[in-house]
């Protein structure tokens, strides 16, 4: 594995790109639907583009619709926007998008620029509203599993393979689809809308538009797998984004503080959503952890020196007994133990 120390760059244009594009959305101007995706899959930078700009739009857009504030929207709506003033107001933080940029457009390419100017002049005028009413417009749900996984339906068709002790927060709203992964681990099969769905683990982000990936979030380590399409993997300690590939995977360790990344087989990876724990070469050490996560009774190392032994082959989900009797004719150990733990030792 590598380790992960690339920064993405975002030119100008890529920006202005990512404006326009979502200036002729909300304007419902989709007849070169294509182009867009074209435009979108091209390069890293664009996918992460437009999920920025997304996000501040999707971070005005609740006022439009807020009763409380519909007479702040209306007023600003009437006289065509300041431009340069819109752009001034949002210049402290450079990494937001310059959303209103002064240009000639037909009147129905300009409304949806129109709205967000008048939203942006609402978030000014009334920031002290937002304390009070809080955030509206999107929908929240958690989602836990206990000793069993599930599979679950997102509003959006998107479909989650959660693993056992596993919770999710889901939070759907006009320009985003937002998932904290609290605790355990989970497939996403992302249905493909046009809005970024994006996996928050602690402070870092998991982004994607149509996709099949798995996040696992342990106490000591955060790992992001990629079966299908692509992701970007937004990283809060160095400021960082890393492109995932098909096949690949980013692993975050507590022990070095660093990511990595590194060629998977996906099939082994997400074995556990077939009912089976599939090991290439694993080392016992892992592979127990893996077991013992499904099971009441534990395997435990007499050495742990054995943990550096590989081990390959196929176990049922929770049958850790069954398991610790297939070692020994597989790797040079035997085991031997009570009601509450198996222990492996060296033959």
């Amino acid at each position: 594995m590598s380790r992960v120390d690339e920064n993405m760059a975002i030119d100008d244009r890529t920006w202005q790109e990512a404006e326009a594009w979502l200036s002729r959305l909300l304007a419902d101007d989709c007849g070169d639907r294509e182009d867009f995706e074209r435009w979108l899959h091209a390069a890293p930078a664009h996918a992460v583009a437009w999920d920025r700009t997304q996000a501040l739009w999707g971070r005005m857009g609740t006022f439009v619709q807020d009763e409380a504030l519909s007479d702040y929207v209306r007023e600003a709506l009437d006289p065509e926007p300041d431009a340069e003033a819109v752009r001034d107001h949002f210049a402290a933080d450079d990494r937001v998008v310059t959303m209103f940029p002064r240009r000639q457009r037909p009147v129905h390419r300009r409304f949806g620029f129109a709205y967000a100017a008048a939203s942006a002049i609402v978030v000014v005028a009334v920031a002290a509203a937002v304390i009070v009413f809080g955030w509206q417009g999107a929908s929240q749900q958690l989602y836990a599993t206990g000793d069993h996984g599930s599979e679950i339906r997102l509003a959006d068709g998107s479909r989650v393979h959660m693993d056992i002790q596993t919770r999710l927060q889901v939070r759907f709203g006009w320009w985003h689809r937002n998932v904290r992964l609290l605790h355990g681990r989970a497939v996403f099969d992302v249905a493909h809308d046009g809005h970024p769905f994006v996996v928050h683990v602690g402070a870092d982000r998991v982004t994607v538009l149509g996709t099949r990936f798995q996040v696992d979030r342990r106490p000591d380590s955060v790992i992001v797998t990629l079966m299908r399409g692509s992701v970007s993997v937004e990283l809060a300690k160095n400021d960082a984004q890393v492109q995932l590939q098909p096949g690949q995977q980013v692993r975050w360790q507590s022990q070095t503080g660093r990511w990595s990344r590194g060629d998977v087989d996906t099939a082994v990876e997400t074995s556990w959503t077939r009912g089976f724990l599939v090991f290439d070469a694993t080392p016992l050490e892992q592979a127990i952890e893996e077991i013992n996560r499904y099971s009441s009774r534990k395997l435990r190392l007499a050495d742990p020196a054995l943990g550096k032994l590989a081990l390959s082959g196929s176990f049922r989900l929770g049958d850790a007994a069954a398991t610790a009797d297939a070692l020994p004719y597989v790797l040079p150990v035997t085991v031997h133990g009570d009601g509450t733990e198996i222990v492996v030792s060296h033959r």
